[in-house]
């Protein structure tokens, strides 16, 4: 009799052992609770130190602060590929204790980076991948929550009162207001900020991708199946996918903020170590990625930034007597140069200074600069203007302006193309102030598109028109193409010049 009860003592013992740690891999994401995993991984210094050695391709990769948490510590952002590329943000950690997400996202980097892969060099070429390996930073490797105890992912505005736990006690505790943490005031600020197309949420505790219930069903349903199809191709296991709306989640305010969003489950809670992210979990990831990085990829014909200090990636410039165009270290958006392009008054006579490339003849291109006027305004009589992008095709013939222009009393941006002209009421013009500027137009019979972007914002736009009669764009023009009836002298800089052959 007492041989039993020692003997169901110990089994008693054992199953108490057993529901402890099932429970501690089940709440491995809950307050104060030490995740499971956490040992296999490295810890948040080590990791960030591995993303800064990637520091060796000085073109490809960059990092920045982009806020700081509850205990002052910093938020990395990393920002890799092309930055005229299509924008696509990738967080992990957003729980501490789910840091599978921010190692995945180093061999990601790596595998970016290093990879013979032509489908690699392609993200490379065409984007801009911008990976916040945490944002739970003081929690990382330890708890779901963050240093004050709250759950970062029931802590967005919207859908908040609908979510989480109103209990401080709780792991899913949703904070005392939206938005309350740092880290999630961090994390909006980098969607308006960055505005990317799309965003990816990283998580463990399933094996499924999440899209955001306030987001297109149509476009998801699209995407995921391109998803599925290169998974096929590439002989790796995909990811089914579920709608959400996510009370309180990140990606139902980037989802509100007009970016497309993913939550994406990457695992369930079995234990995998490092070499099994690089070997299983990143070959079933980049099927994912790689969609969303085509759908969104900018093909870039040119880029300058005048850093070379002169003007030799151009096919040439032109000016008028009295103007002028200098590469300049006084005036950069970015980088140490721009370009200064100064035209002086004249009411009778067209004044230029430009630079320009020749390109391929093209049916569909889109150009943004950068540029900051010094003088030039208020422009005085009715239709004085100065056009900073122009549209030619090969035989020179102007196609379409982005223009500055007095109107109605008053400078505004405007489109000058054939015979009709358009203007934006929201946005005009002044001076000591940078504004990027981009003019995209779409060469059709009858669907013809020309449209002007202000700030990253469609402002100007014809639709479903005949842009076919004048012939495909061959020649852009940067920096002051012509100065018309403008009675003081204007002075331009410009930077960050940019074609590419689809609209932003």
């Amino acid at each position: 009799m007492k041989s039993k009860t020692k003997t169901e003592t110990v089994c008693r013992k054992l199953l108490i052992v057993s529901l402890i740690f099932a429970l501690l891999v089940i709440c491995s994401v809950g307050n104060q609770v030490t995740t499971v995993f956490a040992a296999k991984y490295r810890t948040y210094d080590t990791l960030i130190e591995s993303f800064k050695s990637f520091a060796i391709y000085p073109s490809l990769v960059s990092y920045e602060v982009v806020g700081k948490t509850v205990q002052g510590k910093d938020i990395l952002m990393f920002k890799i590929g092309n930055p005229y590329g299509g924008r696509v943000l990738i967080d992990g950690a957003i729980h501490g204790s789910e840091n599978l997400g921010s190692e995945l996202l180093y061999f990601f980097a790596q595998w970016l980076l290093t990879s013979s892969d032509p489908l690699a060099k392609r993200i490379l070429m065409g984007n801009y991948l911008l990976l916040i390996p945490a944002l739970n930073v003081d929690s990382y490797g330890k708890y779901r929550t963050n240093a004050n105890g709250v759950d970062l992912n029931r802590n967005f505005a919207t859908g908040w009162n609908s979510g989480g736990s109103t209990d401080p006690t709780s792991c899913y505790y949703r904070g005392s207001a939206p938005l309350s943490e740092p880290e999630s005031q961090a994390l909006v600020q980098v969607f308006k900020a960055w505005k990317p197309s799309f965003y990816i949420n990283l998580h463990r505790g399933g094996s499924v991708l999440y899209g955001s219930k306030y987001c297109n069903s149509t476009y998801y349903s699209i995407l995921h199946s391109r998803m599925v199809q290169m998974a096929k191709e590439r002989q790796v296991a995909y990811y089914g996918f579920q709608s959400i709306w996510g009370c309180g989640f990140a990606i139902s305010d980037a989802a509100k903020a007009g970016i497309t969003s993913f939550l994406l489950e990457l695992v369930d809670w079995q234990e995998i170590t490092l070499e099994e992210i690089e070997t299983k979990i990143l070959p079933k990831f980049i099927p994912v990625i790689a969609v969303l990085c085509q759908e969104c990829e900018r093909k870039t014909i040119f880029e300058d930034g005048f850093e070379s200090g002169a003007l030799s990636a151009w096919s040439g410039s032109a000016k008028t007597s009295g103007s002028s165009i200098v590469v300049s270290n006084v005036k950069p958006y970015e980088g140490a140069y721009s370009a200064k392009f100064i035209t002086e008054a004249s009411i009778s006579e067209t004044k230029r200074a430009f630079v320009y490339k020749k390109i391929n003849e093209s049916s569909v291109i889109y150009a943004r600069v950068y540029i900051y006027i010094d003088e030039g305004l208020p422009l005085i009589d009715k239709d004085d203007r100065f056009t900073p992008i122009q549209f030619l095709n090969s035989k020179g013939s102007i196609i379409c302006n982005l223009q500055i222009r007095r109107i109605n009393g008053e400078d505004r941006f405007a489109i000058l193309a054939y015979d009709k002209l358009a203007t934006t009421t929201k946005i005009y013009p002044k001076l000591k102030t940078w504004y990027c500027l981009g003019l995209y137009i779409k060469i059709h019979s009858t669907e013809g598109e020309i449209k002007a972007y202000i700030n990253g914002m469609e402002c100007i736009s014809y639709t479903n028109i005949d842009t076919a009669k004048f012939g495909k764009v061959s020649i852009i023009r940067f920096g002051l193409a012509n100065s018309i009836g403008v009675q003081n002298k204007v002075t331009v800089y410009c930077d960050s010049a940019v074609i590419s052959s689809i609209e932003p």
